[in-house]
């Protein structure tokens, strides 16, 4: 350098002083800063700016005293200023180099003028207004006030101190490195900032910075700074922009427009929420109602302390709790600290009174799943904490932490409570800028940001991270561990019930699906093929007796047929339509108008086989009651009171399927509502009581009453904006219908006591139960009538002919009563002890769909012999080419029996009225 001295070239012109006067950043860029002259007549020396017209040590300045020739003006010109009480020239020296080695810098003039107008362009960090004109500004005094706290500006605008802290480890920088794609900050955090998620898609060069053409946060838009080199980002109309009045909003682009969560209460600062960005974390707009919704306000995160908090009781171990402790073991006291290292001066660590076995820690969450797993308590489950709270972590937060040493290794942080308390319980999430309670580590709450408070706890289930309802969102949601495979959505993805370790179809088990198609083929056939025949047979009808009885066999066959029907088409959907893609499409099924037509067609065949079933049995009574008694001849007449009856029949099954789909009965039959996925408020089916809880958390406290679907609709529309002609996901709603509660689309026969559909499903119930004991008294007195009219005939052959008609008709009729009992009577013992809370039967409907549906297969062989005919003859033929073994025999004797037993059924029904006694 020109003074002798010696520095690396590396070192020169770096924007950092590497010797004492700062020569090695006086000559950069072909500008001169300070003054070079003569000292002691023969050796150059250099003089810095900051010593020009200043009283320093003497072997500073020139033998001339050129350094301060201008050091005596009175006046402010253009081209000096005014520095600790003296005037100063500046012309060669504005926007100086860093004043020591650490890049500390501080202006020449009081007024910071030599800040203006850099003579060197590289030195000029932005350009402005300054007093009405166009000025450069250093770009050291970019965020120099701002970081001393002082209340001036060179700009007009005060550009040069927009100025934030990204974080504490990073320090302050000026808002226009925010979001600019290259990391000013050591920990990223210029880089992850809120505003960084929505960007504009135009570019425009920021005024500070070098970053070229780049897009801005939309929170920059006409905000009253310009923040573009060209000031477009103060042109309203350049912008994209969405909603009215109060959601009138700056848009990435017109084509994302949509209506907005509407925070509640009136904070002018809380307006609204993205769609995008609703229940995300469990709070939105400052409140809780996405925690509602979720059900987490019911978790227990914090356990009682004692003793200035040093104490924690967990589980039962509590006074007064004596019982509990005698069924599940007894309570220990452990001392527990994190880590488990020596610290000086700290004598205290937190004392956990608990259960002295292990037990399993699903269900614990906060507090209480930190001690117990970390003091080894828990089955299957680790401590969560990792990170040791050392003295340089989460540098924002506990300014008066104290430090002291650990281990003598490393020092660690405590903090103080209840005064003389010190305590080091804080969870150091994985990022190392947030520390957060134990209260708040393995709650299904993503507090550190970064999961890392979440996922190594094993009493959550981790919801898939990509949002499939809105791709650009990338978060992380837990639900508890034992809500997967509850056959109950928790996650707005699905992927706590669509895994693979949840069942994926309609029919659960393989058992299930070819059951399913077994019964309802059977059913089928063999009830069109007797239809056929009684169809064929009923115009040769002798009597009014035989015309009722075919007449009713056909009501009978056409119920189970419809039966029959409804076991395919809900095979058809679980193994054709759907297969295992069915899961993340169940919502769309339990909503659908098929559901509830398939549901309908089973309930209807169901009842009106029932219904016809209990009238032929009391007509049969009746012919045996009335056996002397000549039935009449078949006329118009008959035809019309059969036609009639067969319309009471059709009308009261009809009624009993139909209501509960009807619209107007919706407040008491609908089940819940499935709301659009892009709401992410309520997640799968939300039945009254969920949605009114969401209620009264948004608007307040409510009237305790129970509202119509219609009001509960318009309440939940008034949470969401409703803008011009955007999409409005609330039209998009769709009921959970009657037949909607399971994916079998069964009629609800498993209701609680608050259920409003009880009445009505218990008067079913009831009336089933009804028809099925008027079956059985019936046959039970037929088969009393029958032997009493035996006894009263002479020991003659056709006494003893009678005799062997009888007990077989005995046994056809105990077969049944018997499948009448095994279909009807268990199922209705599950739908009172459900009813009662004893058990929880919501999950057996697949269950029931397989057993209810029994008798649409028995019946053909009972009430009609055109079915066991044509199985017995194929049977024969196949059993004697097989073998003749007395299994095979067996069962050709059975089906033999059958066909007699069904023959001589209808003969006393034509006959026995003719009979005498």
């Amino acid at each position: 350098m020109p003074s002798g001295k010696s520095v690396p070239s590396f070192d020169i012109c770096d924007e950092k002083c590497d010797t004492f006067s700062c020569e090695d950043e006086a000559n950069c860029n072909g500008f001169t800063y300070g003054i070079y002259c003569e000292k002691d007549g023969k050796k150059i020396n250099y003089v810095a700016p900051w010593n020009i017209c200043t009283d320093t040590l003497e072997y500073m300045h020139c033998d001339d005293e050129e350094d301060k020739a201008s050091c005596s003006r009175t006046n402010n010109s253009e081209s000096s200023c005014s520095h600790q009480g003296k005037m100063r020239q500046f012309f060669n020296f504005t926007c100086v180099p860093p004043l020591t080695g650490d890049s500390t810098y501080w202006p020449l003039c009081d007024d910071h003028k030599d800040q203006l107008n850099c003579s060197d362009p590289s030195k000029a960090g932005l350009t402005c207004f300054v007093n009405g004109s166009l000025s450069t500004v250093s770009k050291y005094m970019i965020c120099y006030n701002s970081e001393r706290d002082i209340d001036k500006s060179l700009c007009d605008d005060g550009i040069e101190n927009k100025c934030l802290a990204a974080s504490k480890k990073c320090g302050t920088i000026h808002q226009h490195l925010l979001c600019d794609k290259t990391s000013d900050c050591e920990d990223g955090s210029d880089e992850e900032r809120s505003i960084c998620r929505s960007l504009t898609v135009r570019t425009c060069k920021r005024r500070v910075g070098n970053a070229g053409e780049l897009p801005i946060p939309l929170d920059w838009l006409v905000d009253g700074v310009e923040d573009c080199t060209n000031g477009i980002d103060e042109e309203a109309w350049l912008w994209p922009k969405c909603g009215v009045d109060r959601t009138r909003r700056f848009v990435t682009s017109n084509e994302t427009c949509e209506n907005v969560f509407l925070c509640p209460g009136n904070d002018p600062t809380l307006k609204y929420e993205e769609l995008g960005n609703l229940c995300t974390g469990m709070d939105v707009c400052g409140h809780d109602v996405c925690s509602v919704s979720r059900n987490f306000l019911d978790i227990r995160k914090t356990v009682l302390s004692s003793d200035k908090g040093l104490t924690k009781h967990i589980a039962f171990c509590l006074k007064g709790l004596v019982s509990l402790e005698f069924l599940h073991g007894e309570c220990d006291q452990e001392h527990f600290i994190f880590p488990n290292d020596t610290f000086f001066g700290i004598n205290n660590t937190t004392k956990v009174i608990l259960p002295n076995g292990t037990t399993n820690c699903d269900s614990m969450f906060g507090e209480q799943y930190v001690f117990t797993s970390c003091l080894n308590k828990c089955e299957n489950s680790f401590c969560p904490l990792r990170n040791v709270p050392r003295y340089e972590v989460c540098m924002d937060q506990y300014p008066k932490r104290i430090g002291t040493l650990a281990n003598n290794e490393y020092l660690a942080f405590f903090t103080r409570s209840h005064g003389d308390i010190l305590t080091n319980r804080y969870f150091v999430c994985d990022n190392k800028v947030k520390c957060i309670e134990y209260s708040q580590v393995c709650d299904l709450i993503d507090d550190c940001g970064d999961a890392s408070d979440e996922i190594n706890c094993t009493n959550n289930f981790q919801c898939n991270k990509t949002d499939s309802i809105d791709p650009l969102f990338v978060g992380v949601n837990f639900i508890p561990k034992y809500k997967k495979c509850d056959e109950k959505i928790d996650c707005i993805d699905f992927s706590d019930e669509c895994n693979e370790s949840c069942s994926l179809r309609i029919l659960k088990k393989p058992l299930f699906r070819g059951f399913t198609w077994f019964m309802g083929l059977a059913a089928i056939l063999a009830n069109l093929i007797i239809m056929v025949k009684s169809l064929y047979t009923l115009r040769n009808s002798r009597n009014t007796i035989v015309l009722a009885n075919k007449s009713l066999v056909i009501i009978i066959s056409l119920g189970d047929f419809f039966v029959g029907c409804y076991l395919i088409t809900i095979a058809v959907y679980d193994g054709i339509v759907y297969k295992n893609g069915y899961c993340t499409k169940q919502m769309i099924w339990l909503t659908s108008w098929e559901c509830s037509v398939v549901g309908a067609l089973n309930t209807f065949g169901s009842q009106i086989s029932l219904f016809s079933m209990t009238l032929l049995s009391t007509i049969r009574l009746y012919i045996i009651w009335k056996s002397t008694k000549i039935p009449g001849k078949v006329t118009w007449m008959t035809w019309l009171q059969v036609l009639l009856g067969v319309i009471l029949l059709v009308t009261a099954s009809l009624l009993i399927a139909i209501i509960p789909i009807l619209h107007r009965f919706e407040d008491f039959f609908v089940n819940g509502e499935y709301f659009a996925q892009k709401l992410k408020l309520f997640i799968g089916s939300a039945d009254k009581k969920d949605i009114m809880k969401v209620l009264k958390s948004y608007y307040g406290r409510m009237k305790d009453i129970t509202l119509s679907w219609s009001m509960i609709n318009t309440m939940v529309g008034g949470m969401f904006s409703h803008d011009l002609s955007y999409k409005d996901h609330i039209t998009e709603t769709r009921k959970v219908h009657f037949y909607g509660n399971d994916g079998v689309c069964l009629f609800k026969y498993f209701v609680d006591q608050d259920d409003p559909q009880r009445v009505f499903v218990w008067s079913i119930l009831g009336l089933n139960f009804f028809s099925f004991i008027s079956i059985s008294v019936s046959y039970l007195l037929i088969i009393l009538l029958t032997r009493k009219s035996t006894k009263n005939v002479a020991n003659t052959k056709t006494n003893k002919n009678a005799s062997k008609r009888n007990s077989r008709m005995n046994r056809r009729i105990a077969i049944i009563i018997t499948t009448d009992f095994l279909c009807w009577i268990p199922f209705l013992v599950i739908c009172c002890l459900h009813s009662l809370e004893i058990i929880h039967a919501s999950n057996w409907y697949a269950t029931s769909m397989i057993l209810l549906p029994i008798n649409s297969v028995i019946n053909p062989l009972i009430y009609d012999n055109t079915v066991t005919k044509l199985i017995s003859g194929p049977v024969n033929k196949v059993t004697s080419l097989v073998s003749n073994s007395a299994a095979v025999r067996s069962v050709l004797s059975r089906a033999e029996v059958v066909q007699v037993e069904t023959v001589e059924m209808d003969r006393i029904v034509e006959e026995g009225a003719g009979a005498k006694t």
